[in-house]
């Protein structure tokens, strides 16, 4: 129970047993204490004596559930647009290794689909359907505030460059809640056009401070196996090919002539075989000597295991809360060579300055490592395998475990799993930062300014030995997005005469972020032994991509009594240009004619009349139309730009 002197910032907590104690200066007269719980109801006594005894009743009211929206909570008995929300507070009970995968079956409307096997891979996330074909269609993710769109998504959910939710702890996630109707987009923009998913970590709480341990371990199969031919069946279905053939290639020849009466009909010497028109005598000896029946599947699909540690570290006062947590996880597949190990930390932190001040401190750090030898896909590592013939000779066998020659009745290839060889490692160092600053000027209006950076640099590197190949090749390749966001709200409530309630949030937001690519490729330059020069074939290339968004939103709601509803809510993308605004146009044009890798001879003006709706401009347009040195690319985007709600442009080039 909290005890505080009304009028004050001195209060205290009571212990197990009640008991409690507070030093209240003689210069304070007719002291009053209040006496707060959550799940009682409060009271108010006057401290006339050394000793206070009191008691509280139980409380008969229901909290309301608070619901995470854009830029604010709301009752959840208030919310008028369709949102779902999911309780993380079980989720430490659960083996999932990414917070995406355990969204699974649990939002009504969000479907969430694997679109690759690979361990650490992201899951996709659509929310009420597809919108595109070939674009993306993943939804905006805010992170603790932090709004963050996916990067080099397509169309089927496949991310080439990372997902949002990479290296997120699911163990420092106290509430999701997912945003599915226009509403997300009025606050948002156009970064919401799929809907928003807001995440928040967790925080300390008032009370006593609170140590946590999670530790889970398990395994995992192959949930089902593919249906192919065994040893046997596959002697059996070549027999019925090569007497089929053989029947077909001549007058007179039948499925019972031996390989000798073939072999002689042929005109072939003595132990030369036509694999075409003859069998393998010893598929007809018993336990067919010299031949081994293979389960590639078997060979090739082990039993994998994850592990996960959490260490956790909560609580605070009513001045200072903190959550701190570590988390290690260790995950090996049930495919060769492939393991997944992930090193996150994170601290949150927030400060009551005063009692209209505070401010709070995210800062979450993660490290990530994944081998991949390159299993998925066709023409990959488990298609050659699986399609391999089940039956190789026995001699064949090296110490190593792989078959050395090709089975003449076989494949056209020798033993595939050498390919299991390959390297493919992907490394992340992920550093989410947060920070905000919060001040309450007047009762109810509230002013807060938040600034997040989020960085993440992927290193993937491959190399293919000659083991795999006759000659060797090597892939280098690294992506690094920085990403600032700037944000600034002024939030007011009002409650007038029990029944009205008003409440109001008007802000700027400010996005800055900068991608750099670098790809490298090699093949046939060496040996596995000697730096020798064979057939070169190197290609590399870079690429750099920086945007800048800038928002203006805003939102107004009013109820009465909790039974009607008011909802007004404005996102504006990027900067509101005005009919014919030229002063605007013209400071366009000046930027660009600044930016450094744009030549002053190669610009594309535009001077159309850019429209009241610039927020339906895609960064991608924007990036095009401003950026292009110049050409048939940089024109069309910004025809399209131009025409956006005018129907009129003019575009000018020198």
């Amino acid at each position: 129970v909290t005890v505080s002197v009304v009028g004050s910032e001195m209060k205290t907590k009571t212990g197990s047993d009640g008991n409690f104690s507070l030093n209240v200066p003689s210069s304070l007269q007719n002291v009053r204490l209040e006496f707060t719980h959550l799940n009682f109801t409060n009271k108010v006594v006057a401290a006339n004596a050394d000793v206070v005894n009191v008691s509280l009743a139980k409380s008969t009211k229901q909290m309301d559930d608070v619901i995470v929206v854009g830029y604010g909570t709301q009752k959840k008995k208030n919310i008028t647009g369709a949102v779902a929300t999911y309780n993380a507070e079980k989720l430490d009970e659960r083996p999932v290794q990414r917070v995406d995968q355990a969204l699974i079956g649990q939002l009504a409307g969000v479907q969430v689909k694997q679109t690759t096997g690979g361990l650490g891979k992201p899951f996709s996330i659509n929310i009420r359907g597809t919108g595109s074909i070939s674009a993306q269609n993943e939804p905006l993710y805010v992170i603790d505030g932090f709004p963050i769109s996916a990067e080099g998504v397509n169309g089927a959910g496949n991310f080439d460059n990372g997902s949002p939710l990479d290296n997120l702890n699911p163990n420092d996630v106290e509430s999701i809640q997912v945003l599915k109707d226009a509403a997300a987009a009025a606050i948002y923009g156009s970064r919401a056009a799929n809907g928003v998913v807001l995440i928040t970590t967790k925080r300390g709480k008032q009370g006593k401070n609170v140590i946590g341990l999670n530790v889970y371990s398990g395994f995992t199969r192959a949930a089902k196996k593919i249906d192919v031919l065994d040893g046997q069946q596959w002697v059996d279905r070549a027999k019925e090919f090569i007497n089929s053939a053989w029947v077909a290639s001549g007058t007179g020849r039948t499925a019972s002539q031996t390989n000798a009466e073939r072999r002689a009909i042929l005109g072939l010497a003595p132990g030369v075989v036509n694999t075409s028109l003859m069998t393998d005598d010893r598929w007809d000896l018993p336990g067919h000597p010299g031949l081994d029946y293979v389960n590639w599947q078997d060979k090739i699909f082990q039993t994998g295991n994850f592990q996960n540690y959490q260490l956790s570290a909560s609580g605070g006062t009513d001045k200072v809360r903190y959550y701190a947590s570590g988390n290690y996880q260790n995950n090996t597949g049930y495919v060769q060579n492939s393991t997944y190990k992930t090193y996150s930390a994170r601290a949150n932190m927030e400060v009551n300055v005063t009692k209209k001040i505070k401010f709070g401190i995210n800062l979450s750090p993660t490290y990530s490592v994944k081998e991949d030898p390159g299993v998925e896909g066709k023409d990959n590592t488990l298609h050659k395998i699986i399609s391999q013939s089940p039956v190789q000779e026995s001699n064949s066998l090296g110490a190593d475990g792989k078959y050395l020659n090709r089975y003449a009745w076989g494949g056209s290839a020798a033993d595939e799993s050498g390919r299991f060889d390959r390297i493919g490692q992907q490394t992340m160092f992920r550093t989410l930062a947060s920070t905000y600053f919060e001040v309450e000027f007047i009762k109810g209006l509230v002013g807060k300014s938040s600034f997040n950076f989020d960085n993440a640099d992927n290193v993937s590197k491959g190399y293919i030995p000659s083991t795999v190949l006759a000659s060797i090749s090597g892939s280098y390749g690294s992506y690094r997005k920085q990403n600032f966001v700037n944000e600034n709200t002024l939030s007011y409530t009002k409650r007038l005469k029990d029944v009205h309630n008003i409440s109001a949030i008007a802000g700027y937001a400010y996005n800055n972020y900068k991608i750099d690519k670098v790809s490298l490729s090699s093949s046939g330059n060496f040996t596995n032994f000697v730096n020798t020069t064979l057939n070169a074939q190197s290609t590399g290339s870079t690429n750099e991509q920086r945007a800048v968004l800038i928002s203006y939103f805003g939102r107004l709601q009013y109820d009465y009594d909790g039974k009607s509803y008011i909802d007004f809510s404005s996102g504006l993308m990027n900067v509101n240009i005005g009919h014919g605004n030229q002063r605007i146009t013209q400071a366009v044009i000046k930027q660009m004619q600044e930016v450094s890798y744009v030549t002053p001879y190669c610009v594309t003006k535009v001077r159309g009349e850019l429209g009241k709706k610039l927020a339906e401009i895609c960064p991608g347009d924007l990036n095009k139309a401003f950026f292009t040195l110049c050409g048939a690319t940089s024109i069309e985007a910004a025809i399209k730009m131009a025409r956006l709600y005018t129907g009129r442009h003019k575009i000018l080039s020198r």
